[in-house]
């Protein structure tokens, strides 16, 4: 029995053969014209990596001041604080407010990539609490001194920050002590022997 199919189709048609000890065959009969050309594309992998939790300062700075000098029993005390504000404790010293010279300001902290929700806080400490230590520097209009005075330096950041859309930003503040002897040797720029780290730990994803 012959069987006709339409172009283009297959189908699987099952005929009886004659013997009746065989039983039946299955058969699969395509139909067209000749094999269709089978179509391609390219398809390329793409990938990223990047921080999950990024940090970014800025420096603090003490500012310039005018300091006579001298040899007392007393040090001066600079107190800088987030506002970038500052307050005086122990012997006078006065605050340059010369054009060519920087302000005090605080430093400015910024965080990217954190996992917490919005309101969320996360934590911030500094890794090293010890006295920051200044040596001369030349990069500044003041010049290196010619013998550095011994100037120490705290830093102090807030405990948490509150996260919003995964960023977030904190001042960095202090205080700045100027010894009790200072002679003219001692004028010029200063810069801390070693920066400090400042660390956050991001919370948890909501």
């Amino acid at each position: 029995m012959a069987v006709r199919l339409p172009t283009g189709f297959c189908s699987r048609v099952t005929i009886p053969l004659c013997n009746c000890c065989s039983g039946c065959v299955l058969l699969l009969f395509c139909g067209g014209a000749g094999a269709q050309s089978p179509g391609a594309a390219n398809v390329n992998a793409l990938a990223g990596l990047m921080p999950v939790l990024q940090l970014v300062c800025t420096d603090v700075d003490f500012g310039v001041w005018r300091v006579q000098i001298r040899d007392s029993a007393q040090t001066s005390t600079v107190e800088l604080d987030d506002r970038d504000g500052t307050t005086l404790v122990g012997q006078a010293v006065g605050l340059s407010k010369a054009n060519t010279t920087r302000q005090p300001v605080a430093g400015t902290c910024t965080v990217s990539g954190s996992q917490a929700g919005d309101g969320q806080k996360i934590g911030v400490s500094l890794l090293s609490v010890a006295a920051i230590d200044f040596g001369g520097s030349s990069d500044h209009e003041l010049g290196r001194p010619v013998a550095a005075a011994t100037i120490r330096a705290n830093f102090a950041v807030p405990n948490k920050v509150a996260v919003i859309a995964g960023s977030a930003s904190f001042k960095v503040w202090g205080t700045l002590s100027i010894p009790a002897r200072i002679i003219s040797e001692n004028y010029g720029a200063y810069v801390s022997v070693a920066p400090v780290q400042v660390q956050v730990i991001d919370a948890a994803a909501p």
